[in-house]
């Protein structure tokens, strides 16, 4: 490849380890190494700086500079919380810090005092209910002329989706029992082999002992003088 170059970059007196960082003038990614840590975590690997050292190179190129690293990352999401620090200015984040340690001071020296404690306490309490007053007139004033109304959106209703059906959970009162006699009505059998029915017993079909309560029957297997079975003359048993 043209204007490509591959160096080796291994320790002195190492144990023959090597990892190979591709160089191009013309790709957008112009430094690539094979140990991929600049793919995975967005942070370029020592080889590489090894090979920006050897070539002489006193600026970082733009390729090992991902957007979440740079100033300018937050700029894609500005105005989603307007109030939040994120988005305060150099000046304003000055204010806050200045206030911020004048506090953690403050709180230092008086906290072992009780009549120290007691008069920073009752003129910070002023203070607050002072600025909370006057916060709250001027969002009042605010919302009045832009003649907006406050509304709490909440979670949306749920329901089913398509496939979910009417009810998913089978319940024991829905759930699929054993086989249920047509003609007695009488749960354990079917008509066919209903021991109230008249009709005749289908020929090769005895009931067994054990579960002639039940209605059910047991095939008869007939065997040859081979020892072979026989069930071509055996009825299906439905149960």
């Amino acid at each position: 490849m043209s204007g490509c170059c591959i160096y080796k970059v291994a320790k002195y007196c190492g144990n023959g380890d090597a990892w190979y960082v591709t160089h191009s003038e013309y790709a957008v990614e112009k430094l690539k190494c094979s140990c991929l840590r600049m793919e995975s975590i967005g942070l370029p690997c020592d080889h590489i700086v090894c090979v920006l050292v050897f070539l002489d190179i006193d600026e970082i190129p733009k390729c090992l500079v991902l957007l979440r690293w740079a100033k300018n990352a937050k700029e894609s999401i500005i105005g989603s919380y307007p109030g939040g620090s994120l988005y305060w200015g150099s000046q304003v984040a000055g204010r806050y810090s200045s206030l911020v340690k004048m506090s953690k001071d403050v709180a230092e020296l008086v906290y072992d005092d009780l009549d120290d404690y007691n008069r920073v306490v009752d003129v910070l309490d002023g203070e607050l209910k002072r600025l909370k007053a006057k916060q709250q007139k001027d969002q009042t004033n605010v919302a009045t002329g832009s003649g907006t109304m406050d509304v709490n959106v909440l979670d949306p209703p749920q329901v089913r989706t398509k496939g979910c059906g009417s009810n998913p959970t089978p319940t024991p009162g829905n759930r699929r029992c054993g086989p249920t006699c047509g003609d007695c009505g009488i749960f354990g059998h079917n008509k066919r082999f209903c021991p109230n029915s008249n009709n005749d017993v289908p020929l090769g079909v005895t009931p067994s002992q054990n579960l002639e309560n039940a209605g059910v029957y047991v095939d008869v297997v007939n065997t040859h003088e081979g020892g072979e079975l026989d069930t071509s003359s055996c009825p299906a048993v439905d149960l």
